[in-house]
């Protein structure tokens, strides 16, 4: 199956922008130049599919809206310059996390839902 790297790249310049982060900022969390994650974004070199998992990680998507995007994608407003707190907080929470063992972000799953399971 072959996917297309135009609509690959459009996608994650997508989450990149809606995630306000930069070239640089997305590329030091993948361990890639800024320049690398460019040509991806237009489509010119392709990502690899440990990356498109980082990635779905860093933005907090499923893998499939970046091969095959979001119906409801629309352009992502320009970068704000104040966050709001609980976007802050999630970004905080999604850095925290990239570097986790799949075994610890197990635990944090676990511990999410037994904290939604009380305020039910």
């Amino acid at each position: 199956m072959e996917f297309d790297k135009n609509d690959i790249g459009k996608n994650i310049r997508f989450h990149r922008r809606k995630n306000n982060l930069s070239l640089d900022e997305l590329a030091s969390m993948l361990g890639l130049s800024s320049a690398f994650i460019g040509l991806i974004e237009r489509g010119q070199r392709g990502a690899k599919l440990d990356n498109l998992i980082k990635l779905s990680i860093i933005f907090g998507v499923d893998i499939n809206k970046l091969i095959y995007g979001d119906s409801n994608q629309q352009q992502p407003v320009p970068k704000a310059k104040e966050y709001d707190s609980r976007q802050n907080k999630l970004d905080s929470l999604r850095t925290l996390m990239y570097n986790m063992t799949e075994k610890e972000i197990d635990c944090v799953i676990t511990n999410v839902r037994s904290i939604k399971e009380l305020r039910r």
